[in-house]
């Protein structure tokens, strides 16, 4: 759960704030779970919404609408993807490069799996700005991948 926390705050003060936050809502919300689902994906759902309102508590997320999405697609160019294995840690350190806004959405989606929907309502977005959110931070995320892809080149080269 810890690592959740760490994904949405950068700074581990806030991140150890959004985990007793969550912890906190845990036990005296326990008597409503019903024991019909995952605890474990019950206790993560209220510990992402814990960092997504420390978040809003901290600094107001900036969005940018794009009304058409549906038709751009991300073209990895000369990168082989089954050539590029990223680990848990690299892929947390290029997130940490996103804008606030971008990282957020794309933590939601990619790595939480919540829909569009569920994003923008606990963002208190549209789901346009959900959908756009995420193609901007998929795109920088490529960018930041293929520099990465082609600096581990260079150096195997030199090898």
């Amino acid at each position: 759960m810890y690592g959740i926390c760490l994904r949405y705050h950068q700074d581990i003060h806030m991140a150890n704030e959004a985990l007793q936050r969550g912890f906190i809502a845990v036990f005296e919300n326990l008597r409503k779970y019903n024991a019909s689902g995952n605890l474990g994906g019950w206790i993560r759902t209220i510990i992402v919404r814990k960092c997504i309102d420390l978040i809003k508590e901290q600094q107001s997320l900036k969005y940018e609408d794009i009304e058409q999405l549906e038709n751009q697609t991300l073209e990895l160019g000369d990168i082989d993807p089954s050539s590029m294995q990223l680990k848990y840690s690299e892929i947390t350190e290029l997130l940490e490069q996103l804008p606030l806004g971008y990282k957020t959405v794309f933590s939601m989606y990619a790595i939480d799996g919540l829909k569009h929907s569920e994003i923008a309502e606990s963002l208190e977005i549209s789901i346009t700005t959900s959908r756009s959110q995420l193609f901007k931070a998929r795109k920088m995320m490529l960018g930041l991948i293929k520099e990465k892809y082609k600096k581990s080149r260079m150096q195997n080269s030199q090898l």
